[in-house]
């Protein structure tokens, strides 16, 4: 009972042993701590004997880091939101259903290579807590769904390919949304 949590909650669904098959120190943490550790100790070696020398303190790194982090949120989510879902693919023939629903982020499966610049997109599903072999696994899984969807959409299994009029149907978008939300081409 000495390493029980004091909280009957906690103790319900925790064992106070430590799992020894867990990976608690990762190849990851090792490759990102040294990196921003001799980063910030070059940077440091550098400016030291320049006069007048200062050094960058760990307050001073967080703070120009909390400012590049503001740009990098205040960038994509507000000047240019095309940032959060990059559908660059879908730029290029605006026109073509079949490669919007295949490489589309908004409305189609995702095959795309870079599909956003927004670090809370990137971070939705948390990739940098969990392990790597489950994070490798949720994609693997994910491009093995793509893929069978992709299948039975265009097979038109038990009429998929009807399902969505957006994509493939004779009918357009426009005809479904109330008039505030359609783009007046003459302005």
């Amino acid at each position: 009972m000495k390493y029980h949590s004091p909280y009957p909650e906690i103790r319900s669904v925790c064992t106070p042993t430590d799992d020894p098959t867990i990976p608690v120190e990762t190849f990851r943490a090792y490759v990102i701590g040294i990196f921003w550790v001799a980063v910030v100790g070059f940077i440091n070696q550098l400016i030291y004997y320049r006069q007048p020398h200062f050094t960058l303190t760990s307050q001073v790194v967080h703070n120009i880091l909390l400012g590049a982090a503001f740009v990098y949120f205040f960038i994509p989510d507000y000047l240019f939101t095309a940032l959060s879902t990059f559908n660059w693919m879908t730029w290029i023939a605006p026109k073509n259903k079949n490669l919007a629903f295949v490489t589309g982020s908004t409305i189609g499966v995702g095959f795309n290579p870079i599909t956003t610049f927004d670090w809370s997109v990137i971070n939705y599903a948390s990739p940098l807590v969990i392990p790597f072999f489950a994070t490798a696994k949720q994609y693997a899984d994910t491009v093995v769904g793509a893929i069978i969807l992709l299948i039975l959409f265009y097979t038109n299994y038990q009429y998929t390919a009807r399902v969505s009029k957006v994509w493939v149907g004779p009918t357009t978008p426009n005809k479904r949304l109330p008039e505030y939300m359609l783009c007046d081409h003459a302005q």
